[in-house]
């Protein structure tokens, strides 16, 4: 299948990346519009670029990037996890943070606040010590 058309159906790099940009919007509860305000782009752009019909150059990519709060490697790649996992040693924590992508955004928040915590309560005993 050529490569225009491969994109067409879906099956190509492209609609791999445009699917993951709309799915981090549609995780962070943006709409199109709001993406494009935070991120500093025309709505239009956005649109092209989650139809699969637009590559954003290396700055709107960037821009996009932190205006969803994912990496580059995610959108890109889908790398984010498997950078994660490599950089984690105990398999239990891999699989338990996985198991929280599924939580609320709510019960997300307690988490990160409990390890922000406990990240702090680690840095002060490594220092008195």
């Amino acid at each position: 299948m050529p490569k225009k058309a491969a994109k067409q159906a879906g099956t190509g790099r492209a609609s791999d990346f445009a699917h993951r940009v709309a799915e981090a919007r549609r995780a962070c509860g943006l709409t199109q519009s709001d993406l494009a305000d935070k991120a500093g782009v025309h709505i239009s752009h956005i649109q092209r670029i989650e139809a699969g019909t637009s590559q954003p150059t290396v700055d709107v990519l960037k821009r996009v990037a932190e205006a969803l709060g994912v990496s580059i490697d995610h959108l890109v790649l889908d790398r984010a996890s498997e950078v994660a996992a490599a950089r984690l040693t105990d398999r239990e924590l891999v699989e338990q943070f996985a198991a929280i992508e599924g939580f609320n955004d709510t019960d997300k928040q307690a988490i990160k606040t409990v390890l922000a915590a406990m990240i702090v309560k680690q840095r002060v005993e490594a220092a008195v010590r």
